[in-house]
């Protein structure tokens, strides 16, 4: 099981450490906010990293946020080097990257493919969480499909000797 929330208040309790931390002007840190994941066996499988901001409604733009909105997210990430860190620790994972927008209310989200540069597709709840089952879904598939190239690749030696 992944980790659960152990405290019912709400309170922020690693950004003492965080602000302590980066006040030490040597390196650099970045969090990646969630990594999806599945159990295959005992072995853990990655499935997707989320960048996850939240959206504020807005009555003057009832279907979610304006294109400025977005662009503006895209350059908070680029200038602050977010970007280039999550498409990266994606990378060395081998999964993808995503930006995923939503409204504190939970109902709206929006998906930005950071590590194709694509996106800002618009889904409602249920449509979001079947994508996002989707891609857990894909990694196991992939995850039975390597173990097979593997097991015919080692016959396929002992057979060649």
């Amino acid at each position: 099981m992944g980790k659960v929330r152990n405290r019912e208040d709400i309170e922020d309790r690693t950004m003492d450490y965080r602000d302590k931390r980066r006040s030490y002007r040597f390196g650099y840190t970045q969090d990646v906010d969630q990594l999806e994941y599945e159990f295959y066996g005992d072995e853990i499988v990655f499935v997707a990293s989320l960048e996850l901001t939240r959206a504020d409604y807005h009555p003057d733009h009832p279907d979610g946020p304006t294109d400025n909105y977005f662009d503006k997210i895209l350059a908070r990430f680029h200038y602050d080097a977010q970007a280039k860190f999550s498409k990266k620790v994606a990378d060395a994972l081998g999964i993808e990257s995503y930006i995923v927008t939503f409204y504190h209310d939970l109902t709206k989200y929006w998906v930005y493919n950071l590590s194709q540069e694509t996106g800002w597709e618009k889904y409602t709840e249920s449509e979001y969480f079947k994508w996002l089952e989707k891609l857990h879904n894909n990694a196991i598939l992939n995850e039975i499909n390597r173990e097979k190239r593997e097991k015919q690749e080692k016959r396929h030696e002992e057979i060649l000797g």
